[in-house]
């Protein structure tokens, strides 16, 4: 009886040497794959979208990146590089947004809305510049308002600079005109051919279509009717890095307090990325526009005009809780 008991314990006991010893040998692989998923993730690309023609998003974010301070900054939260991507127009960036082929998007706040009115899943950050002007530019014998009656004018339709003309129209301030649809690409030829009889111009190109000596009809400044570029990201992409919103706003507010410091030095990095001349750049860009604050009074009231703007035109169906849209920053 004595020499069974004895066995069975030495069994029992060489069972618990042999399942420690296997449990060893399992920590180096268990060890290498963490360390192969730690490096996988550290080595994450950070995808920022903006909206061209320029091969940089410009602004503070562009700022940082050039100066090198955001890629320093991502990288102990697991983002090895940073690489910008640029698209034509804000629906197109935020289709790759909302696809997962971004995961930062910098855009005007009208299709940023329209998306999340349509598809929601995607949280405001911030703003890379609050209040871009459009240019009314008009062909030769148009100088005014109602020298427009009963004429043709080009607008990007779904755009900010579409957001500002009806604005006009709303206002009674444009009467009896014609929206033609077309890209700012194809603006200059409109007009020398008489196709439009003026067209409502982003930045860059108003000051650019100023230089060729078309008319300055109107600006959206005048009407409290500017853009904003706002920053998006989609709630996914927040809830795998709880900790980007803060790194990324640091960053940013220190790269508005840089560049507003240095403007030279900013305009030239910028003409580095862009084809226009540098009072073209001046005049797009003016370091009004960059502001510290991460949801600036000035770019939050914009913002609710171009909501209203969106419901009233019957572009969006669905109201959007901008105060729920916003992140939470505390």
């Amino acid at each position: 009886m004595r020499q069974w008991q004895n066995k069975q314990k030495w069994q029992q006991w060489l069972g618990l040497v042999m399942g420690v010893l296997a449990l060893a040998a399992c920590q180096p692989q268990k060890a290498a794959v963490d360390a192969k998923q730690s490096q996988a993730i550290a080595n994450e690309e950070l995808r920022i979208g903006y909206i061209g023609p320029s091969k940089t998003a410009g602004g503070a974010v562009g700022w940082a990146l050039h100066q090198g301070s955001l890629q320093k900054a991502v990288a102990p939260i697991g983002f090895g590089s940073v690489k910008e991507y640029v698209f034509a127009n804000g629906p197109d960036l935020s289709e790759a947004l909302l696809s997962n082929k971004l995961d930062v998007g910098i855009f005007g706040d009208t299709p940023a809305l329209t998306a999340q009115a349509n598809r929601g899943g995607s949280t405001l950050i911030g703003f890379n510049a609050v209040g871009h002007d459009v240019w009314l530019m008009g062909r030769e014998g148009i100088e005014t308002l109602a020298d427009l009656e009963g004429k043709n004018v080009g607008v990007p339709n779904g755009s900010y600079m579409h957001r500002y003309v009806s604005g006009l129209i709303s206002q009674g301030l444009l009467k009896n005109v014609t929206l033609n649809y077309l890209l700012p690409r194809d603006a200059q030829s409109a007009l020398s051919r008489g196709d439009i009889d003026a067209f409502a111009a982003p930045i860059q190109l108003g000051p650019q279509l100023q230089a060729l000596n078309y008319n300055t009809v109107d600006l959206a400044s005048k009407h409290g009717l500017e853009d904003n570029s706002v920053i998006v990201v989609t709630d996914e992409f927040l809830s795998r890095n709880p900790q980007f919103f803060k790194t990324f706003d640091s960053v940013r507010r220190q790269a508005v307090k840089e560049l507003q410091a240095q403007p030279d030095a900013y305009y030239q990095y910028y003409l580095k990325y862009t084809d226009y001349k540098e009072p073209i750049i001046r005049a797009s860009f003016p370091m009004s526009t960059y502001l510290e604050d991460t949801f600036p009074e000035k770019g939050m009231a914009l913002l609710a005009g171009t909501k209203s703007f969106l419901l009233q035109q019957k572009i969006v169906q669905k109201d959007v809780n901008v105060d729920k849209w916003l992140i939470n920053t505390n």
